[in-house]
């Protein structure tokens, strides 16, 4: 029996390890897919022409992408934990604006991303574009804010010097 009762703990011993073993190996299997998932996303953003910025409650910058460093000349560490609005300027040719008001501009027509009109966006350079704001809640239940901006700068060139030829005309 004392035979019989070490056979039986190692029976249970062994399954308990395989069971172990394949739950391992399933693991292993899942962090490499959210490996793989995780370079897309990351090939992707790295990769989109407008810019992204991805913003705290507090407005503070967890994230920005090649275009954000292209357009404005800023490097990513330069700008992380720093607030939005101590990196980048809103300005709607009347005053500079608040990101509060920045989100009044882009009236929701029943979709996520709110968009503005064209409106000049500062910091090392300007530009003028149109800014997509998407208020998010994530899965602590803490609201996050991902700002798009479109650049416009030559449509809003092009805009200046046809009605600078029209006023030339007008003369």
């Amino acid at each position: 029996t004392d035979n019989s009762s070490v056979r039986s703990i190692s029976e249970e011993l062994y399954k308990k390890n395989k069971e172990i073993n394949d739950t391992l190996l399933e693991t292993k299997e899942l962090a490499n897919q959210l490996g793989e998932e995780k370079k897309k996303i990351e090939i992707i953003l790295e990769n989109i022409i407008d810019v992204v910025i991805y913003v705290d409650d507090n407005s503070k910058i967890l994230l920005v992408n090649k275009a954000f460093e292209r357009e404005f000349d800023l490097k990513k560490e330069d700008v992380l934990g720093k607030e939005l609005q101590q990196i980048l300027s809103f300005d709607d040719d009347i005053k500079k604006l608040n990101l509060s008001e920045l989100e009044l501009l882009a009236p929701n027509k029943n979709q996520q991303t709110k968009i503005t009109h064209p409106i000049k966006i500062s910091s090392t350079k300007t530009i003028y574009g149109t800014v997509g704001i998407s208020v998010i809640t994530n899965e602590e239940n803490k609201k996050r804010t991902i700002y798009t901006i479109h650049n416009k700068t030559k449509e809003h060139e092009l805009e200046n010097m046809k009605l600078d030829f029209v006023s030339m005309a007008a003369h």
